[in-house]
């Protein structure tokens, strides 16, 4: 195979043509493995986003990267990933890494996979290492943080090491592009279940046929109303739900929670400092708008574990592990077992 089937990638692209599953998965192991050059990676993926990606596209792309990433060989039929696109300008505090802490808190096992910020005021792995989480576990040790703490954090760039050959075009294009969607959709532990965020509601549907391809048991993408790659406390928020292998496309507002619509909650994070500030104040029985998010979104997490769990249970429960010490005590172990090695 040469570097022109990007071109002829290129040329069906810029035509209006989807690819072909095998073409889209010959193009993604040629720019995976260091065989096409920036020009031919800048062009495909700007002519794959004018023509809209589709749905076999987006999982062949995401095949290949799985197929590529170094695994956590973890075999649990419960596993979640809390993993978001990102991207959604918001520069809220970092509402995800904090859903699979109180998610775990609440006996759900996590395989958290994520990276440093790219645009928002600070990523998963910026997070937990200012926490004193040590990220740079290796797939073994990822394993034995599952297993003993119900949460284990897969540091991205340590599992996709075949992106770096992307990296040069994507940051010269300095757009979105395929790859802003692939990462949620590439956990290295195979999660069983999934609550995504992203950062458009127009992807919500698309994705979740996406994890639906995978064979994920049960998930939910989400994407508010203003954009906000997480279930919002503000606005209704737009939800494409996988149970039972049937998709679901509905809208939920925080009354489905048990609570009121806020307007202009404070959950801006202005840096990784701030981020860290907002989530041990939730921790600490602190009854605020932070603490309300992050229940709600841990709420989805436990909806989804179960078919018996409801949301205003959910919210419940979460809004308990984080009054009762539960939350602070997960960190405060995983900082401990991570770094004992």
């Amino acid at each position: 195979m040469t570097n022109c089937t990007i071109t002829d990638a290129i040329n069906t692209i810029i035509n209006g043509d989807h690819l072909k599953d095998e073409q889209m998965s010959s193009v993604m192991q040629i720019i995976m493995t260091g065989k096409a050059t920036d020009a031919e990676i800048g062009g495909f993926l700007i002519g794959l986003r004018c023509k809209g990606e589709s749905v076999d596209e987006i999982f062949a792309a995401a095949s290949v990267m799985r197929e590529l990433s170094s695994k956590v060989d973890i075999k649990d039929d419960n596993l979640f990933d809390t993993c978001g696109t990102g991207g959604d300008g918001s520069h809220t505090f970092n509402i995800s890494t904090a859903v699979a802490i109180v998610s775990a808190a609440c006996g759900i096992k996590i395989a958290k996979h994520g990276n440093r910020s790219v645009s928002s005021s600070s990523g998963s792995a910026d997070l937990l290492e200012l926490s004193g989480v040590n990220i740079n576990l290796t797939p073994p040790q990822i394993k034995k943080s599952i297993t003993e703490t119900n949460l284990g954090f897969m540091f991205a760039p340590l599992h996709h090491s075949a992106m770096k050959y992307a990296i040069k075009a994507r940051q010269d294009l300095k757009t979105r592009t395929i790859f802003n969607l692939l990462g949620p959709l590439t956990n290295p532990a195979n999660a069983t279940h999934q609550l995504l965020g992203v950062f458009d509601k127009k992807w919500c549907n698309p994705l979740i046929q996406v994890l639906q391809k995978f064979n994920i048991k049960s998930a939910m993408v989400v994407s508010s109303s203003n954009n906000m790659d997480e279930i919002s406390l503000d606005c209704p928020t737009h939800i494409s739900e996988l149970k039972n292998n049937k998709i679901i496309d509905k809208i939920i507002i925080p009354e489905d929670f048990g609570i009121k619509t806020r307007t202009n909650p404070n959950i801006k994070a202005a840096n990784c400092e701030q981020s860290l500030e907002i989530i041990k104040d939730a921790f600490s029985n602190q009854n605020t708008d932070a603490t309300d998010i992050i229940a709600m979104n841990t709420a989805a997490v436990l909806y989804l574990s179960d078919d018996k769990n409801n949301l205003k249970d959910s919210f419940k429960i979460a809004k308990k592990a984080m009054q009762d010490g539960s939350a602070v005590n997960k960190l405060n172990q995983l900082i401990k077992f991570t770094n004992s090695f």
